[in-house]
């Protein structure tokens, strides 16, 4: 719950930025979205090294790292298709609604992030 309320909340305050005129409103908002953000990658870290079983840890931590380093380019690339297509309003707009909406996926679906049996069946046995 705590990380589905942290994505609903920087995708709202994110979002709403492609909507707002005024850059003191645009600091306010930025300023909300850092703090509503700012525990997940407390929380991802702490999690982490609690869920992933020591056997496991270094090819888990291998995958994050690489989707990261993949996501990262491949993420500004279609931000910078879909700002030649929308604009940066539009953009910022569409990443907002489609982080909430990843938020309330994760919110209404916990059943996409229980440990599967089988990792923690080889983090036991390795």
């Amino acid at each position: 719950m705590v990380v589905s309320g942290i994505i609903v909340l920087w995708g709202m305050f994110s979002g709403l930025l492609g909507m707002v005129h005024s850059a003191i409103l645009a600091g306010v908002l930025l300023a909300l979205g850092g703090f509503s953000y700012a525990p997940y990658n407390i929380l991802f870290s702490v999690w982490r090294q609690k869920l992933v079983p020591d056997a496991l840890r270094g090819r888990v931590y291998g995958v994050i790292n690489g989707m990261m380093g993949l996501g990262l380019p491949l993420g500004q690339a279609l931000g910078g298709v879909l700002i030649g297509i929308v604009g940066p309003r539009g953009t910022v707009v569409i990443g907002g609604s489609l982080c909430l909406a990843l938020g309330i996926s994760v919110y209404l679906r916990p059943d996409w992030w229980r440990e599967p049996s089988s990792l923690a069946e080889m983090g036991r046995a390795g």
